[in-house]
């Protein structure tokens, strides 16, 4: 039983000094994905910064946005879900996660434009972004590159080129690393809900 249990273990035997390595070493495996990954939300981000058109009526110098989230739960809920879905899409051989991937770049890149068209100049907008974004990116493109990953194996499943679709490895590797991906959405959350608003009213 004990056996068992250790082979379910994400972090196997490896010692407290030795997991920042085995962190490392699990979301490396998914690295081709998460490359991908960043490909396809970084051109969401360019269509949608580049189609965009914010209302005139809101006017130079308004506030697009409202950061009036319920509450840090509702929004980590949301942030999870859409993590799920990244992870899950797998199952459609990477269609949905391609596609969730594609469609949070574009929903940025709007609220990229909408920022620049209220005023605010580039460097403000990054400002605003950067404090949850470099937690809640990463968590986002780590679960895609999971998506991916284990999509791709799919397709070389179904092409009889490996002999199952995850490997017992795998699948320990691809728990890890998405529990390192669930841990920045959780940290992204409370920051965006209470940082940013201050950084709204300098």
């Amino acid at each position: 039983m004990r056996d068992t249990i250790r082979g379910l273990d994400p972090w196997g035997s490896t010692s407290r000094g030795g997991r920042v390595a085995r962190v490392r070493d699990a979301c490396s495996r998914f690295q081709g994905g998460i490359v991908l990954a960043i490909v396809v939300l970084f051109g969401g981000f360019v269509l949608g910064l580049a189609v965009h058109r914010p209302r005139p009526s809101a006017g130079v110098g308004s506030t697009p946005f409202s950061f009036t989230s319920p509450d840090v739960m509702t929004l980590a809920t949301h942030n999870l879900v859409v993590t799920a879905v990244l992870v899950a899409g797998a199952l459609t051989l990477g269609a949905v996660t391609l596609s969730a991937l594609f469609y949070n770049g574009f929903l940025l890149g709007t609220v990229a434009k909408s920022l620049l068209w209220s005023g605010l100049s580039p460097t403000q907008v990054v400002l605003l972004v950067a404090p949850h974004g470099v937690f809640e990116l990463p968590g986002l493109l780590i679960a895609g590159g999971i998506g991916l990953k284990f999509a791709a194996n799919g397709w070389r499943y179904l092409l009889e080129r490996r002999q199952q679709p995850i490997e017992e490895r795998e699948l320990r590797d691809g728990t890890l690393a998405l529990t390192v991906a669930v841990l920045c959405i959780l940290t992204a959350a409370p920051v965006e809900l209470h940082l940013t608003p201050q950084l709204v009213s300098l």
